[in-house]
């Protein structure tokens, strides 16, 4: 008999004589599954997934010690992880979110299954709770936002102003002796590199292509001994006679004076030079007190530090070694200026390192120090009071849900590679084709 290749998603009809025995071989083919029984391991992940986004969900499982997808189905409520657990008695570990439907389904379908919280969906929740806290305290927060910054105005107003620096004059370098009268740092930095690379051994083109620089300025440089300053022509378009208004100017040049008042007059008694020159020569003249002070300016505005309440909840859950300067002086001054936060922070870290097993202390004694009637984070403690044995099977073991989060992703790409057109059907048998 000829042998027929098999097609998946395909079916096959042979015409053959009722009662003959390929018949019957077929006949008990078709009342086998489709998959062959598996035994799963006990351990299991379950999570919810997006059909359609705010419209229908589905439930995933994921046995975690084989790695592979188990099941899934459409909906997430408790009847159906009831139902399906009922089917399994051989599951005795349960990882979940927190949502309280999978809660109550573990409870329901197999009361001997210890359930574990999932140690990421738990630092969601923290910080979704620190965020309400946050919010709750806006006018301190507010309060602080303004205080913060005269303290930071204060700050800046008690740092001596250098007007040697302010108006451009050229610093002494290491190398001084090396240079004479107004030397670009540009220049300065070219020569002393053309000096220190030629005396390694270089050769003029290669310093001329390191430095970026004219091979006849390199040559000159080598048998320079001192740099001189570029003199300016005595006769040149771009010369001036402002020299010879600096005392009218100082006369005549007070607070009210504005520039442009200031120009006109000059010009009309004989001054040849343009605006730009004019402001650049007399920005050096002010910055020197030479003249008098120019009109009052309104003084620039500070950056004014703020932060979301999402952002606050961030920073008191983020290694402090981590954080931008900015954000720890003033998440510091934060809790400095508000006790309830200080502490709220306190309780949130010393949480985290539970969950990260950095911490000694147990969950009890957390649970009693958060659900203190001032706490800003009693409701959150509260929520953990109720799903007590869960979270504290996430402190104590190594189960986690990451496995059942990596399988979404590959369910995602296979939906999204039909561009939304795969029924619960389809990726169902693809799903689990891929994990068999």
């Amino acid at each position: 008999m000829p042998s027929i290749p098999f097609i998946p998603g395909r079916s096959i009809s042979i015409s053959t004589s009722p009662g003959s025995s390929f018949s019957k071989f077929c006949s008990a083919c078709s009342q086998l599954p489709y998959w062959p029984a598996t035994k799963y391991s006990g351990v299991i992940g379950v999570d919810d997934w997006v059909l359609k986004k705010g419209r229908t969900y589905g439930t995933i499982l994921v046995d975690l010690h084989q790695n592979r997808v188990i099941d899934l189905w459409e909906g997430r409520s408790a009847e159906a992880l009831e139902a399906w657990l009922k089917q399994h008695p051989e599951v005795h570990t349960v990882a979940r979110d927190r949502a309280s439907a999978y809660a109550s389904g573990i409870r329901k379908g197999a009361p001997q299954a210890r359930q574990v919280a999932d140690r990421f969906h738990l630092l969601v929740n923290l910080r979704e709770a620190l965020d309400r806290a946050m919010q709750r305290q806006s006018e301190a927060i507010k309060k602080c936002f303004v205080a913060f910054h005269d303290k930071q105005n204060a700050h800046n107003q008690s740092i001596p102003f250098n007007h040697e620096t302010a108006s451009g004059k050229r610093t002494q370098t290491e190398n001084s002796e090396l240079f004479t009268g107004n030397v670009s740092p540009r220049r300065q930095f070219k020569f002393e590199q053309t000096k220190k690379l030629y005396a390694q051994g270089h050769s003029i083109n290669a310093i001329a292509a390191h430095l970026k620089s004219n091979r006849k300025s390199i040559r000159r440089y080598i048998h320079l001994d001192v740099l001189p300053a570029r003199n300016t022509p005595t006769i040149s378009e771009h010369s001036t006679n402002f020299d010879h208004f600096i005392p009218y100017i100082q006369q005549n040049y007070g607070p009210q004076t504005t520039y442009k008042q200031l120009l006109a007059d000059m010009i009309a008694q004989g001054f040849n030079g343009k605006y730009t020159s004019f402001c650049e020569r007399m920005n050096r003249l002010v910055a020197q007190n030479l003249v008098g002070q120019p009109l009052d300016k309104p003084q620039a505005l500070a950056r004014q530090q703020t932060c979301s309440s999402t952002k606050l909840a961030f920073i008191a859950l983020t290694d402090t070694s981590l954080l931008p300067a900015k954000d720890l002086e003033f998440f510091t001054f934060l809790c400095q200026q508000s006790a309830p936060i200080q502490k709220a922070a306190e309780l949130a870290r010393q949480f985290k390192a539970l969950l990260g097993k950095q911490h000694h202390g147990s969950l009890d004694e957390w649970l009693k120090s958060a659900s203190h009637p001032e706490s800003l984070l009693k409701n959150f403690a509260k929520g953990i009071k109720n799903d007590h044995h869960a979270v504290e099977q996430a402190i104590n073991s190594d189960i986690s849900s990451g496995k059942v989060e990596g399988h979404i992703n590959k369910l995602k790409t296979i939906k999204r590679s039909m561009y939304g057109r795969a029924g619960i059907d389809l990726l169902t048998k693809m799903l689990l084709a891929k994990n068999r």
